[in-house]
């Protein structure tokens, strides 16, 4: 089983939420605070997914999410569906999969664990292992 880890605490939907509803900038060049963060979190997987280099894949896959908190104060669910969505789209944009899709993506799993420091590893599983 290959598998990715980012050492991280990554943004949770109510941060990525937050950000999608301000813009910065000036007159016709506002940006979305969404976009900026967005791409700044797909250069830092990025770095990851180039270091560790997991794959190649055979669709479908399944994703298993293992998620390392500090913080038992933060709910479970927008701490995935966050963190998930920046991973996904990152193993897309740097080819690690084929698409985000059914086609690809058969089964997400999220697991969550106390620790000292915040990161997110993604197992990468045959689907008929997964459940």
């Amino acid at each position: 089983m290959q598998k990715l880890t980012i050492p991280h605490r990554l943004p949770g939907l109510n941060e990525i939420i937050s950000a999608s509803k301000q813009m910065s900038g000036r007159g016709a060049r506002k940006w979305s605070n969404y976009a900026t963060m967005k791409r700044h979190w797909g250069s830092v997987i990025a770095v990851y997914i180039q270091e560790q280099k997991p794959g190649p894949f055979v669709p479908p896959i399944g994703l298993r999410f293992v998620y390392t908190v500090n913080d038992k104060r933060r709910d479970p669910d927008n701490i995935d569906a966050g963190a998930r969505k920046l991973i996904i789209d990152a193993l897309v944009s740097a080819g690690t999969i084929g698409n985000d899709n059914l086609n690809w993506v058969s089964c997400l799993i999220a697991e969550f664990v106390v620790g000292d420091t915040d990161s997110v590893t993604v197992h990468f599983e045959d689907t008929k292992t997964i459940i």
